[in-house]
């Protein structure tokens, strides 16, 4: 933690940047498990690729409609549409 980050600072990361992270992530762990023949990089490269693709369709959903992605506030017992930057 650098001294300007707070522990109570918000992360925002788009759906887009985030999804595309993963997805990049995913592949690469794929390229390296064939190099070294590691079993536990499939299970990453799955894993990534699966989060990946997943941020990137809720990504493509916000922009149709961002009203067809729901956060639910149990606490206020509240929906709202997700933001973008979620």
């Amino acid at each position: 933690m650098t001294p300007t980050n707070t522990p109570h600072e918000k992360l925002e990361i788009s759906l887009w940047e985030n999804g595309l992270h993963s997805l990049w992530r995913g592949l690469a762990c794929y390229a390296e498990y064939r190099e070294t023949n590691d079993r536990m990089l499939v299970k990453d490269a799955i894993m990534f690729l699966h989060h990946g693709i997943e941020l990137l369709m809720k990504e493509i959903l916000v922009r149709h409609s961002p009203y067809l992605a729901y956060e639910h506030d149990a606490g206020k017992n509240r929906t709202y549409a997700i933001s973008r930057s979620s």
